[in-house]
């Protein structure tokens, strides 16, 4: 089977939306229990729309990410 290639004036790569994402090293435990998007502020926009506490603790890393062998 032979597919024709594409005539698109725009690579991939280049076909981004006006605002990039941005990623957060570490979401609020609201937002993580909430699995929403978390912009990493404290406040962050989610719990300070909601009027609610906003707190990030840490998580004790698994076995996988301590050992790599």
């Amino acid at each position: 089977m032979i597919v024709p290639p594409r005539n698109n004036s725009v690579a991939p790569a280049q076909e981004l939306t006006e605002e990039t994402r941005t990623r957060v090293k570490k979401a609020c435990n609201r937002c993580r229990i909430k699995k929403s998007k978390c912009n990493g502020q404290v406040p962050c926009a989610k719990c300070q729309h909601d009027n609610a506490i906003c707190t990030a603790t840490l998580r004790p890393q698994s076995g996988k990410e301590l050992s790599r062998r």
